[in-house]
């Protein structure tokens, strides 16, 4: 599968003992819920007359998408619990919640057409974080830490939308894109206070792709605040996650285009071992 470049630089990370939270790292497990709603636009031609024709894009409202999904994720890391490795599998299924009317041709689904629709796919990321500043500030008899880290992400994705005409009638237009690896660069910064802590992950891939659909500037952006359970191997994880998914690409012969955003919140469990 095309996820084991990003398997094999995991397997080269050990080597990396002298990066910032590889020197004696911590192994943690963290499963994880996502309540995903998709917002943003996408596009197809179609055939007409025996030519091919542009559409206008169409909002994801107009195509049944408008309400959240349960999805999930799991995420194994390697570090000190700031900095380290991270390898995470998400799932993505989100489904319509009401059906929309086509305002536009989606490749064979006409305009006006009552459909429903549904993304769905599967993401691998491994991110390294490394910590490079860090303070600490009395308030009161407390202290308050801060820490900046610098990070770098290698990201597969394998992904499909589809619209349907509701109902049994078998009229369905889909599209599929992926990519073998798209790289992210970006910052993590975190505020702790006792076992409190709020951290923030902003990476952005600056329109670089390999053997990618992706097209454009894309952000992944989460915000993840973590209790540690009192003499527990246990931290509990609440926060929101915002997710770029733009892509160009043909399918039967026929363009389409894509500026998806996936966004909602998180909740989750870390056990260290």
């Amino acid at each position: 599968m095309r996820a084991i470049p990003i398997l094999t630089v995991l397997l080269l990370l050990p080597a990396c003992t002298g990066l910032p939270g590889l020197d004696m790292p911590v192994i943690r497990i963290s499963p994880r819920l996502h309540e995903d709603v998709q917002y943003g636009t996408t596009r197809m031609q179609s055939v007409q007359g025996g030519g091919v024709v542009d559409n206008a894009p169409q909002d994801m409202r107009q195509l049944g998408q408008n309400g959240h999904d349960e999805d999930w994720a799991i995420v194994a890391s390697a570090g000190d619990g700031f900095s380290g490795a991270e390898l995470e599998y998400r799932h993505i299924a989100i489904a319509d919640t009401s059906t929309g009317v086509l305002g536009a041709d989606f490749g064979a689904v006409p305009a006006g057409t009552t459909v429903s629709s549904k993304l769905a796919g599967d993401g691998w990321r491994l991110a390294y974080f490394g910590k490079f500043l860090g303070s600490t500030v009395a308030v009161g008899n407390q202290e308050i830490e801060f820490a900046l880290a610098g990070a770098f992400a290698l990201t597969h994705r394998e992904m499909s939308f589809g619209v349907a005409e509701d109902g049994n009638t078998g009229v369905e237009q889909r599209i599929h894109f992926s990519d073998s690896v798209t790289p992210y660069f970006g910052l993590r910064g975190r505020v702790a206070w006792r076992d409190l802590s709020l951290d923030v992950d902003a990476l952005v891939n600056p329109d670089i792709s390999f053997g990618s659909d992706f097209r454009g500037t894309q952000e992944d952006i989460a915000l993840t605040m973590r209790y540690r359970l009192e003499a527990q191997d246990v931290a509990l994880l609440a926060g929101f996650r915002w997710l770029d998914l733009d892509t160009s690409g043909e399918e039967g012969g026929l363009r389409y285009d894509t500026g998806f955003r996936v966004e909602g919140f998180v909740l989750g469990v870390e056990i260290e071992f």
